[in-house]
């Protein structure tokens, strides 16, 4: 699951469009991003809310552009 969650925040999906589907708040997303929060401290609800985005939108999610 975590890799998966890293995959996500990695790629080229928006932390609006995280926040928009899931409630997680941008500023959490943006931390996660920056791994000023790593994601061992992530609570479970948070954790499976970002896995089950990264299911739904798993054939969308591309490495950021360089």
């Amino acid at each position: 699951m975590k890799e998966e969650i890293r995959k996500l925040l990695d790629s080229n999906i928006t932390g609006y469009r995280i926040f928009k589907e899931t409630g997680i708040q941008e500023s959490t997303i943006s931390r996660l991003r920056s791994e000023k929060k790593e994601l061992g401290s992530l609570s479970l609800d948070t954790a499976l809310k970002l896995h089950a985005f990264y299911e739904e939108h798993k054939n969308d999610i591309k490495p950021p552009q360089a």
